[in-house]
């Protein structure tokens, strides 16, 4: 098989797998969002009501562009946006979580921008990469009045690794956050 049989043959999400880099030119966008809330915490093994509705919302967009023929570099970076919502009304809809209507407090940043990198170590093996991101906190005060986001810099570095053997396809990854 050429390498344009091979592509042929495989199905586009073994094609676009995460631990595959995209071919010179090409690029990537991706939006991810999470959302956390809670009206009671876990202290010392048992649970405490808060007396508020506390919201937060993590928000990235990611940019990536294969910048290498080979598909062994691929260079990005990323936009954070949180944001946080505290109701005093313990049943308070946690989808308002970008609403200052009816709020006791309410935040919305850009938090963090980050450079990321993207690579294949070893030639061969164009199924293994790493990708390695240095998120800048450029929020101010993200950790007052009210808890936004942590005031660090952060180094995040995951391992992507992906067996196919047919139409079936096994994904590994990790990570360390530092």
């Amino acid at each position: 098989h050429t390498i344009a049989a091979q592509e042929a043959d495989r199905s586009f999400v073994q094609e676009y797998s995460p631990s595959k880099l995209l071919p010179k030119g090409q690029f990537e966008v991706r939006h991810y969002n999470n959302l956390y809330t809670q009206n009671r915490v876990n202290v010392d093994g048992s649970p405490v009501d808060l007396e508020e509705r506390q919201t937060f919302l993590t928000s990235f967009f990611e940019f990536t562009y294969g910048s290498d023929a080979g598909r062994r570099w691929n260079l990005g970076f990323d936009l954070w946006l949180n944001a946080d919502r505290y109701d005093s009304v313990r049943s308070a809809n946690p989808l308002r979580v970008l609403s200052r209507e009816g709020a006791v407090f309410q935040r919305a940043e850009l938090s963090y921008v980050g450079l990321r990198l993207r690579y294949v170590p070893i030639a061969h093996m164009p199924n293994l990469s790493f990708q390695t991101r240095l998120l800048l906190p450029i929020a101010p005060n993200p950790e007052q009045p009210r808890f936004l986001t942590h005031d660090r810099t952060s180094w995040w570095t995951q391992l992507f690794y992906d067996y196919t053997r047919g139409k079936y396809q096994l994904f590994f990854s990790g990570e360390l956050l530092y």
